[in-house]
């Protein structure tokens, strides 16, 4: 299933690569004059039968890639119950349910969207740019050289924060358990802490718990809130760039106005890839820092 997904996705964005030839079509007969308006008319209803098929094909992916991932979660959250039951009571002395909790819900979500939205970000984003960057290459190799001069700056800042942003995740899943662990504590011994008059106690030791959870998700924040807009900046001065010498190139008559809307929309549809990478960064980061987590519990030998 998970393959027809993948396959589905690929005939999804194979269709939104052909919009720009249909309309690069239209404007260049429009421009050279005298034209008939049937004849645009036929590329407006080629798009709207595109639109059909890439509307039917996005659809598909979702169900399939998106039901794949739900599976992949049942499945480990059922070896993980299925192990804690196996376990030695010695495992639960140094273990606190706390922590198990937040395995059992934040990592397991985090793996699900690892293995959904990252598969289609992962796919989508390889196949997207490489036939982009192909047909723009084949079409116009010099003006094309010249406007993805940004794009090797966002492939380093993709793997200078993936490293960061990893290790930052795996912190702020670490305290989540430490403050699922002090509510859990808490509740369950709630009639000995009244007993006792130890509200201000545990008040002051949950608030610490919070604040330390919250200094982590900041700090994880401040990368990922960083990293999405210099993406998009850099990703932005293609269009720039294309402004600069493919607006020449229309004017002394070395590209018609259709290959330019044409070469200025893949360029826009390069951002989705660029986006898609730095998502797909900030989405395995945490898939892999939660499975781990999760693999910690599950292969622990009884």
């Amino acid at each position: 299933l998970a393959l027809v997904g993948v396959l589905t996705l690929v005939v999804t964005s194979g269709g939104q690569l052909f919009i720009p030839q249909l309309i690069r079509l239209a404007i260049d007969t429009m421009t050279t004059g005298g034209f008939e308006l049937s004849k645009v008319g036929r590329y407006m209803l080629a798009l709207v039968g595109l639109a059909v098929v890439i509307a039917a094909a996005r659809f598909a992916w979702r169900f399939f890639l998106h039901g794949a991932s739900r599976r992949i979660e049942a499945e480990l959250r059922e070896k993980l119950f299925g192990n804690l039951l196996n376990l030695s009571s010695d495992y639960y002395r140094e273990t606190t349910t706390g922590d198990l909790m937040a395995r059992a819900t934040n990592d397991l979500r985090a793996v699900r969207m690892a293995a959904g939205m990252g598969l289609v970000a992962f796919v989508d984003g390889i196949f997207m740019t490489l036939a982009i960057l192909i047909i723009l290459f084949t079409r116009h190799p010099r003006l094309t050289l010249l406007v993805i001069i940004p794009l090797p700056f966002v492939t380093l800042a993709i793997l200078v924060a993936g490293r960061l942003m990893t290790k930052l995740f795996r912190r702020v899943q670490e305290s989540f358990a430490n403050l699922s662990t002090n509510v859990q504590e808490s509740v369950t011994g709630v009639r000995v802490i009244k007993t006792f008059g130890k509200e201000d106690y545990f008040n002051t030791r949950f608030a610490e718990a919070n604040e330390d959870y919250q200094s982590k998700n900041l700090a994880y924040v401040r990368v990922s809130g960083m990293f999405f807009p210099a993406v998009t900046f850099l990703s932005g001065l293609t269009s720039l760039l294309l402004l600069r010498f493919g607006g020449v190139a229309v004017i002394v008559g070395t590209i018609t106005p259709g290959e330019f809307v044409a070469t200025l929309t893949y360029l826009e549809m390069l951002v989705w890839p660029m986006m898609g990478a730095g998502f797909l960064v900030n989405i395995i980061a945490r898939g892999g820092a939660s499975l781990k987590r999760l693999n910690e519990v599950i292969y622990r030998e009884p």
